[in-house]
């Protein structure tokens, strides 16, 4: 193994050692939540309560919560937006079932989730898979969605049948729950944020923390299905479908996004394949930025994509 100092980290594992094991429930999200019944189905939703004024949903990834769209919510709510988050099944302080927990079927719990919530009509921004989340519910409720901003998002890459079987191997169900801390921190300051600042540190901290919790196997659990979801129920086939005016935002360093070891190439190549597939769609790039594109340049996220949620909102 490379030694931790070689790979510029800080010993994060070290300092949440430190610390008692955190409740995934307990992890720590911009504003007070609550639980919203769906299906039989408890998901933890934050709602900062304008209600009357248009909605704005927030969708994580995978191994995520909604605790990451930190510098979101309030941006959102300076433009005059209800803004509305949960998260998904599996994750946080949401019920972790053993179900698909595909984005298939996560769009199908969200549609109830817009009910419970009597949200007739929102936009949505999806990141990584909640992009690919959010894109199957356009094509499931289009009906139901406004806009859809897609951040650094999963499906548009299309794995090789070897490289897919390969992932499905690799992403067992305890894969997550055996990761190293050397492996966790590298994950967040190597591939994932390019930006390292206190609220990385803070959610890196809460993920090596909440590892140890003993309902952690269930988060495992999902992340395996989660890939398994990804591979099995591709969206790139579908999307010339997709009527939704959307804006694609990638960060022109992503590391993660195409994937390097089996597809590679550059985030700019697979916009350009994300445009061929998907006309409708309008695509920013923008330089420096990774996976995390909200958080590495939010400035310049909050710029491209607030006066399309506004003109796109205002058009309910």
């Amino acid at each position: 193994m490379i030694p931790a100092s070689l790979l510029g980290l800080t010993g994060a594992g070290d300092r949440a050692a430190r610390l008692e094991p955190l409740d995934p429930a307990q992890l720590s999200t911009p504003l007070p939540t609550r639980r919203v019944e769906v299906n039989g189905l408890g998901l933890n939703t934050l709602d900062s309560g304008e209600e009357g004024r248009p909605a704005v949903v927030l969708i994580h990834g995978m191994g995520s919560n909604l605790g990451f769209w930190h510098k979101q919510v309030p941006w959102l709510r300076a433009l005059g937006l209800r803004v509305l988050a949960l998260d998904l099944p599996g994750y946080g302080g949401s019920d972790k079932p053993d179900a698909p927990c595909s984005p298939k079927w996560y769009a199908e719990q969200l549609v109830g989730w817009l009910d419970a919530l009597e949200v007739p009509r929102a936009a949505v921004i999806g990141h990584s898979m909640g992009g690919q989340t959010a894109m199957e519910l356009a094509l499931l409720a289009p009906e139901r969605l406004a806009a859809l901003v897609l951040a650094a998002p999963a499906g548009i890459e299309v794995f090789s049948e070897a490289g897919a079987a390969f992932m499905r191997g690799y992403w067992h169900e305890r894969r997550a729950l055996e990761a190293s801390p050397v492996e966790i921190e590298a994950n967040f300051k190597k591939l994932a944020f390019n930006v390292h600042d206190e609220h990385v540190e803070r959610l890196l901290i809460e993920r090596l923390r909440a590892q140890r919790h003993p309902s952690f196997v269930h988060t495992s659990r999902t992340v395996s299905r989660n890939i398994a979801g990804m591979l099995d129920h591709p969206v790139a086939p579908r999307l010339a479908e997709l009527s939704t005016p959307t804006l694609i935002v990638w960060g022109e360093d992503d590391r993660m996004i195409p994937n390097p070891m089996f597809t590679g190439g550059s985030t700019a190549e697979l916009a350009s394949r994300g445009r061929r597939l998907f006309p409708a769609a309008r695509a920013v790039l923008i330089p420096g930025a990774g996976h995390f594109v909200h958080h590495d340049a939010p400035e310049q996220f909050h710029d491209a994509a607030g006066d399309f949620l506004t003109r796109h909102l205002r058009r309910r």
